[in-house]
């Protein structure tokens, strides 16, 4: 018990632990060596931890989203679903940071990065160098 709750009361009613390999924006595609992200889910709490490393060098302006393995919940008061800060290199004007972005009520997550002017965009294709890399582990709360 806890503070006179029955064991019952505080039953986890959902645990998943598995494998995805996540889709990607338009032109851009993961090294097939570095492409199955891991997630473990308890309750609505799902995180999510991976190596996004592209297999080619894309183009275009198009924000940089990957699919997440749940859908995320929609807060009337709270903004965003979740998400975190990642461990980056070789990403074009994004000296002050890069983040990983869950809205509510989607099925994606959006990279941003800072500049170090204090405000936050999107990384997009046209971002990438041939180095790139985006080691992610972020935590976001699900349907």
């Amino acid at each position: 018990t806890f503070n006179g709750d029955t064991a019952a009361a505080n039953a986890l009613d959902d645990y998943e632990e598995g494998t995805y390999v996540p889709t990607t924006n338009s032109g851009l595609t993961l090294q097939a060596s570095y492409d199955i992200f891991a997630y473990i889910k308890v309750g609505r709490m799902c995180t999510v931890r991976g190596l996004w490393y592209p297999n080619n060098n894309p183009s275009g302006t198009g924000a940089m989203t990957m699919s997440l393995p749940f859908a995320s919940y929609n807060y009337s008061q709270i903004a965003g679903a979740g998400g975190s800060g990642a461990m980056y290199r070789s990403i074009s004007g994004a000296d002050a940071g890069v983040v990983v972005y869950v809205s509510d009520n989607t099925s994606t997550a959006t990279f941003y990065k800072n500049g170090g002017t204090g405000n936050w965009g999107p990384v997009t294709n046209s971002d990438w160098n041939t180095s790139m890399e985006i080691y992610v582990d972020f935590t976001y709360f699900t349907v």
